[in-house]
């Protein structure tokens, strides 16, 4: 009965889909960050794997941390801080897709932000949100359909993503492949946007005994 009522609650159904979204970033940066950086911002691949490195490292402070500035910080509650390092998570993503090529410092700053932003998003949404307000009966299945979501959202940026760069690039006048990243630059951002927004929805969702 537990299980079912985890499966029947829409607060779950939409912290899945805020964790699909962010999934989507997440896994177009790892995928793809270093031919957008080589391709659109003209780094040298060293330089672009280096940079996209930076979000691992940052990604472990992230997730190690923010459990512990939820309960510290903001009472054992979640929707404050998921809000605080949503809204910095989407500003990562919209200066590492919009700001041109000659701001090396900005794709740094951008990767550092993004990176402890983001793995402290998929421990709130991909876990902690989740089993604060599902019984402790079911914390199993609270898990698994927030990963069901999570690794659907991974699948659709590979499907939806991979569309976008190979129906957007182009052959140059030495037949090189020349990469449009505008597409699905701002599909990277909108999902961003929505790992942000979906969450409040589910503001003041009470716990199940």
């Amino acid at each position: 009965k537990a299980q079912l009522g985890v499966i029947l609650r829409p607060a779950v159904w939409i912290l899945g889909l805020s964790s699909a979204a962010c999934y989507i970033t997440r896994y177009a940066f790892e995928s793809w960050g270093v031919v957008f950086l080589t391709e659109a911002k003209g780094y040298s691949l060293a330089k672009a794997s280096g940079i996209i490195s930076i979000s691992q490292f940052a990604g472990i402070a992230g997730a190690i941390t923010c459990g512990w500035i939820s309960d510290r910080f903001f009472n054992h509650k979640r929707s404050a801080p998921c809000l605080l390092f949503g809204i910095f998570f989407v500003l990562s993503t919209a200066m590492f897709v919009y700001v041109p090529a000659g701001y090396q410092w900005s794709d740094y700053v951008s990767m550092v932000v993004f990176g402890y932003t983001v793995y402290a998003l998929v421990t709130y949404l991909g876990g902690l949100m989740a089993v604060d307000i599902c019984s402790r009966k079911a914390t199993g299945a609270a898990m698994g359909v927030i990963g069901l979501f999570s690794y659907a959202g991974a699948s659709l940026q590979e499907a939806i993503g991979g569309y976008l760069i190979d129906s957007h690039k182009t052959l140059g006048a030495t037949g090189e492949i020349v990469y449009n990243f505008t597409a699905v630059g701002n599909f990277w951002v909108i999902a961003s946007a929505f790992a942000l927004l979906l969450p409040l929805l589910v503001w003041n969702a009470k716990p199940e005994d």
